[in-house]
């Protein structure tokens, strides 16, 4: 497993310009990675099996951070940058389109081209077990996995490993954490099954921050606030109707 203290800073840092290309340029810090070659992040020793998502147009849209997201990192920015996972691939005001920065977001980038690791890692494989064991009833093998993560992936000598693990607390402790390793691929399928597993603790409701829409036009004049409540609609995908034909009455399209 890669010890993220061993992570170098990148050696040409990411320069965007608030203004346009005539502005002032502004400089970014991710890592090294975010400059690896694909026979680089290909072979990230941390894949049991290599794959990927990326933003659209070739990576130069973004995953950028919710407040909620950054706000699990730490409550300030010295806190969360003893999370190398922060630091690393999310750092402060790093949002941005094309050259663009937008300030105030935190655009995550772990590798080039805004590659985000979906096959199984090492790390995914950890948090799967602890949160088994956490819904188990065994919180000494939730906490034990969990701290040997953390211990991957906060800086040397940080003393908040083992985050007091107890039977009220073990599984809030794995989600977050599985939160902070898996925030982008994961994070829609994991919002999913909490909302239809036989536990009420783990349910998120999913608030979105946009403009009122109509079948026309995007209203920028109209700020609204959009809920995705718990087992709502909206986790539901049309079966292809290919499917329902050649079944031949034994598939019923869903009918939400």
């Amino acid at each position: 497993m890669v010890n993220f203290n061993t992570i170098e800073p990148a050696t040409n840092p990411t320069i965007y310009r608030p203004d346009g290309a005539n502005g002032p340029a502004y400089v970014v810090n991710y890592s090294s990675l975010s400059q690896w070659t694909n026979t680089q992040y290909l072979a990230w020793p941390e894949f049991f099996y290599t794959s990927f998502t990326a933003g659209l147009n070739t990576g130069r849209n973004t995953f950028n951070a919710s407040p909620s997201l950054i706000a699990t990192y730490g409550p300030n920015e010295t806190e969360r940058a003893k999370d190398l996972r922060y630091k690393h691939f999310m750092p402060e005001n790093s949002g941005f389109t094309a050259q663009w920065k937008t300030p105030g977001l935190n655009s995550f980038k772990q590798f080039g081209l805004n590659l985000i690791p979906t096959g199984p890692t090492i790390a995914e494989v950890m948090l799967n077990k602890a949160e088994a064991s956490a819904r188990l009833g065994d919180f000494a093998t939730a906490s034990s996995l969990i701290k040997a993560l953390r211990t991957k992936r906060f800086v040397t000598g940080y003393a908040d490993l083992d985050l007091g693990f107890n039977a009220t607390n073990a599984l809030t402790l794995v989600l977050q954490e599985r939160r902070r390793e898996l925030p982008f691929a994961f994070r829609w399928y994991d919002i999913r099954r909490f909302a239809y597993n036989e536990t009420t603790s783990d349910d998120v409701v999913v608030t979105h921050q946009f403009y009122n829409v109509t079948l026309s036009a995007v209203d920028r004049t109209s700020p609204k606030t959009y809920t995705m409540p718990v087992k709502s609609a909206h986790y539901m995908i049309q079966i292809p109707n290919n499917d329902v034909i050649q079944s031949q009455g034994q598939i019923q399209q869903n009918t939400y």
